[in-house]
């Protein structure tokens, strides 16, 4: 079931901000989170904004950048793909000066436990004269893993507190309505 507001009239309108979001990742069971970085003999670089969720059914690319959220996946791990550079490929080849690799996030704050099955997925989206993503929150068997947006355009793990004051302070700022949308099994 999904729910959101009607829009004013000038505002664009959010038929269906959750649905990518949704089609990806309701029903599987999220079993790592991961930030794709960059690899050189000159050391690692994280990407700012690229979250990877791993799942039952392949890897979940989440980005955040000026024109958005957006997902990608399921795929397997070497088909995972950063669309800033696409031709760089995952692991490390004999001919390659750089290449892509994950580095795990078990030492951040605000992870729940996982494996964790996503039974709903809800959204925090800004809606006026364009359309902003403020946080994705995936639940399951009474746990959660907040995703929120940042300033600088990056991705991170959060209580639902800290995205939630965030998401109406940007709001309320940019004025954008927040909009609430949510999808469950």
């Amino acid at each position: 079931m999904e729910q959101s507001h009607p829009t004013n009239a000038g505002e664009l309108t959010p038929p269906a901000l959750l649905a990518p979001f949704a089609r990806r990742l309701l029903g599987v069971t999220v079993t790592g989170l991961w930030r794709l970085i960059t690899v050189s003999t000159d050391g690692t670089i994280p990407l700012l904004g690229e979250l990877v969720l791993e799942t039952d059914t392949g890897f979940v690319t989440l980005s955040y950048t000026q024109e958005g959220l957006s997902c990608q996946g399921p795929v397997g791990r070497s088909e995972i793909r950063w669309a800033t550079e696409p031709d760089l490929t995952m692991g490390r080849s004999a001919d390659a000066e750089e290449w892509l690799d994950l580095a795990p996030l078990d030492d951040q704050p605000n992870l729940p436990a996982l494996p964790l099955r996503v039974e709903k997925v809800t959204g925090w989206f800004g809606v006026g004269s364009y359309i902003d993503a403020f946080a994705l929150i995936l639940a399951g068997a009474g746990r959660t893993l907040v995703i929120m947006t940042t300033d600088e355009f990056d991705l991170r793990p959060a209580t639902s507190q800290e995205a939630r004051t965030r998401a109406e302070l940007v709001a309320a700022n940019m004025n954008l309505r927040l909009v609430d949308q949510e999808q469950r099994l």
